[in-house]
């Protein structure tokens, strides 16, 4: 990938996520390229954006686990779910857009590892699979529970069933 080709990706990554903010309904990841100005020139389908999207989620969680981590912790298991929690929160948008499209085949595979790393960072032994998945969980419950008195916004279909399924 050349350095325009890249620099109009990020541009374009940025724009479908101030795009999906502005709108804050039930907007899928293909309404989102429809919308934005040459995002189907950038992104040729609705996976390539969201494998792009969680790669920039990996992005902010790796360096949410690395401040977290980073000067040893007595507790590294609390660690990780602050830092997933401070990376979720310092990104709505990104986070509700992968939390909608979280059963696309195509994403089991970055999901997976994303599990395993914060398995691996929380010192867990075992299944690492369901270590991390159990971190993730724990970490969107310290989310929800961190806006619970913010005024609700508009969310979409997927999540507002996960939570309904969670009352």
């Amino acid at each position: 990938m050349t350095w325009d080709a890249h620099h109009r990706r990020t541009t374009v990554l940025r724009e479908v996520l101030a795009a999906a903010e502005q709108r804050r309904d039930e907007t899928t990841p293909d309404d989102l390229l429809d919308s934005v100005d040459g995002a189907r020139d950038v992104f040729a389908t609705d996976v390539d954006l969201l494998l792009s999207l969680h790669m920039t989620w990996t992005q902010r969680l790796s360096g949410a686990l690395d401040i977290a981590l980073g000067d040893g912790t007595d507790d590294p298991e609390t660690a990780v779910i602050e830092a997933w929690t401070r990376a979720a929160t310092a990104a709505p948008t990104l986070r509700r857009l992968l939390d909608d499209a979280e059963e696309v085949p195509e994403l089991a595979a970055p999901l997976a590892q994303e599990c395993v790393v914060l398995a691996r960072s929380a010192g867990s032994r075992g299944d690492l699979l369901q270590a991390g998945e159990r971190l993730r969980v724990r970490g969107r419950e310290a989310v929800m529970v961190e806006h619970a008195h913010e005024p609700h916004e508009s969310r979409g279909l997927m999540a507002r069933l996960r939570e309904a399924l969670a009352a």
